[in-house]
């Protein structure tokens, strides 16, 4: 499946971030702010770039967090 490559985080700068990995499972996200800074926050405190999926792709990404 086809994910996100960027998100924007809204704590702090709202600065968008390359994406390391999402857990699922956790509903978390590991950004990477910097050569040797991740963080890793809840998917509630980032908005995913969705700019290079399609509509279907979306739809099957947004549903993995549906619990």
């Amino acid at each position: 499946m086809k994910t996100p490559t960027n998100a924007k985080l809204f704590l702090g700068r709202n600065c968008t971030f390359p994406i390391e990995k999402i857990h699922f499972k956790t509903q978390q996200v590991t950004l990477r702010e910097s050569e040797k800074v991740y963080n890793t926050v809840s998917i509630k405190n980032v908005e995913f770039d969705l700019s290079d999926l399609t509509e279907a792709e979306i739809m099957d990404f947004q549903r993995l967090f549906i619990c």
